[in-house]
Parts: C-alpha cells; structure tokens; sequence
C-alpha cells in the first residue's frame, strides 16, 4: 500500500477534515466534482458495507448520481466518492494526470472505504471500471464484497486510441492530432459535471490503464461481480468486454446488457444522460449486491 493510502485516517470523526483538506490544498478542484463521503444516515459509523464510486475519463462523481446513493440507500451503506487525479478541475490538471496517480488514488481510495465498511463493493463506471478491475485482480482481498462495473473501458470504439500506447506518443501525438481535445457538451449536466477540454497527451495514461488490464492476472479476480454495458456503446468497444470476460476468475460473473435506448450507449444511467434507466439499473444491481456481497 502506498505510503498516501497508509495516511488515510483511522477515527472515522477525521475523515471528513483529511478529505476536504486534501481537495481544498489543490485550489481548483470544483465543489461539484470534490471527493466525499456520504454517511449512511448521516451518521459516522463503520457499517458491515461500504461503496466506492470511481468515475470514468474527463468525468466526475455525478456522473451516474443518483445510482450509487440509492444503492447505499437501501443497502445502509457508507459511500466514499473518488476524485481521480486530475479530474474536477482545470484542463492543464488533466494533462498533468499520470497513471501511477490513478493506481495511487484507487489504493486511497480502498484504504479509506475499509475505514467505513467491514467490506466494500468497488463500483467503476468507463475507465473508472478499468481502474476497479485492474485494482481488484492486483489485489485479491476477501474484504471485497463485490465489484460492479458499468461499461467498463477495455478498449475505446475509436481503434486509432491504441496509437497511443507507442513509444513517444507525448511528443508525436499533439503534433499528429493536435493538442487539445475539445468535446462538445451534449447538455447542460455534460458541461458542468465532466471536463470537456484537455490535452491530448491527457488520453496516455487511460490507455496506458487499458493496456494494464488487458494484462493483469483477471483469473485472480475472484469477488462476485456484476458487468452492465450497452452491446452498441459508441464510446468503448463492447466486443472487447465480452472477450475479457470469460478470463475473470469471479464466481458469480454475471452480465446485464442494456436493451433499447438507456438515453445514452455509454452512461447508461445517471441524471445527466439516463435518468430514466437509474432505477432499472439500481434495481438490478442491488438484487445482486443483497445475494452475494
């Protein structure tokens, strides 16, 4: 464990202060994008569960809100809201990002949920399930209840991505294809909640993070885990999901595919983008959660 995630606070009281105080010494961060806690109940004791939320790429923690906090709702559980580093805050902040600070950040992040939890379900939306899969098969710890991932980032749709794994892509690659990124916001939740202008070079460390993956001793992934996807997702490949699934070693392994318009192919459920697929999904997942975490 890094010494960062060694840092984390033991008394439950403290976590609150250490979080904002890490956040605020940043001086960019965006209140809506901060790591937080929310206390089952508003109240600070450790609960026989915890939830961490790791958003995808250019992302933040509203991205599929409300789906985790009624999750943690039903289930009486606290639930920690990871802000991966660089997100949340300026475009240059995404630039600067690298992925040893994301595998940093998920280690954190799990130091910090067994705090809340006597066990923990680790959910990963987009590269944010990227990170929870790679951490997971790393780290094989009975104290993780269950990993649910939502359109996971195994690989892009956009194959020209992969480019970016070859030697030098910090220098060759805004030559080649510019040096920003510039997203059009498809809403006004778009805009405000994720970081829709950034470096090109921003793009390396989350293929780099594929790459990991693709390589990581999945069969020692062995806590129930539950995968939802849409088959058409037009932001990652959903054929390279279902060529990675079989190399999981969980028991269950268990396969939602979204049918039919969820309001978007790859948030598939969130106030922004899918609202009206937040409570299917809920519900599915917490009829796993309450029979294998």
């Amino acid at each position: 464990m890094s010494r960062d995630a060694d840092a984390v606070p033991e008394a439950l009281e403290a976590l609150d202060d250490w979080l904002a105080a890490r956040e605020a010494a940043l001086g960019d961060v965006r209140e809506d994008a901060d790591a937080r806690i929310v206390w089952a109940g508003g109240r600070r004791e450790r609960r026989p569960l915890s939830l961490v939320y790791l958003h995808g790429f250019s992302a933040s923690r509203r991205e599929t809100a409300p789906l985790c906090d009624r999750i943690a709702d039903a289930l009486g559980a606290n639930l920690f809201y990871a802000r991966l580093a660089g997100h949340g805050r300026t475009p240059a902040a995404m630039g600067e990002a690298r992925m040893a600070d994301w595998l940093a950040d998920a280690e954190r992040a799990w130091a910090l949920a067994t705090r809340l939890g006597e066990r923990v379900v680790l959910v990963g939306t987009s590269t944010g399930g990227t990170l929870a899969t790679l951490f997971a098969a790393q780290r094989p710890d009975p104290r993780l209840a269950a990993l649910l991932l939502v359109a996971p980032n195994f690989g892009p749709r956009d194959r020209r991505s992969a480019l970016l794994n070859l030697p030098g892509a910090r220098w060759w690659a805004p030559r080649l294809v510019g040096p920003e990124r510039i997203v059009e916001p498809e809403n006004e939740g778009h805009a405000r909640y994720w970081t829709t202008r950034y470096p090109t070079t921003a793009l390396i460390p989350m293929m780099q993070l594929v790459g990991a993956v693709r390589r990581a001793p999945l069969e020692k992934l062995v806590a129930p885990t539950l995968v939802c996807y849409h088959p058409e997702d037009d932001t990652v490949d959903s054929r390279l999901t279902e060529r990675l699934l079989p190399r999981f070693g969980a028991r269950p392994l268990e396969v939602e595919r979204v049918a039919g318009d969820a309001g978007s192919r790859h948030v598939i459920a969130g106030d922004v983008f899918a609202p009206h697929a937040t409570e299917l999904l809920g519900e599915r997942a917490l009829t796993f959660l309450r029979r294998y975490a």
